[in-house]
């Protein structure tokens, strides 16, 4: 075995043995993070809802016209 496949085979030992995570999300964080997906889908809407709205109204222009 070369140097380069003995580490790829060392790194894929640590990444699949088992660790304790120690991971505790507190009330405040759920919130944040809640918040900070629902901000996110909001935003998403107001994005896709803008476009659209431009679009629709650069077609009735065109459909005036004629």
């Amino acid at each position: 075995m070369n140097s380069r496949s003995s580490f790829l085979i060392a790194i894929v030992v640590l990444i699949l043995a088992p660790a304790p995570a120690y991971a505790y999300i507190d009330p405040s964080s759920g919130i944040l993070a809640l918040q900070g997906l629902l901000a996110f889908l909001g935003g998403l809407l107001m994005f896709l809802r803008s476009p659209k709205k431009w679009l629709s109204d650069l077609i009735k222009r065109i459909r005036a016209r004629k």
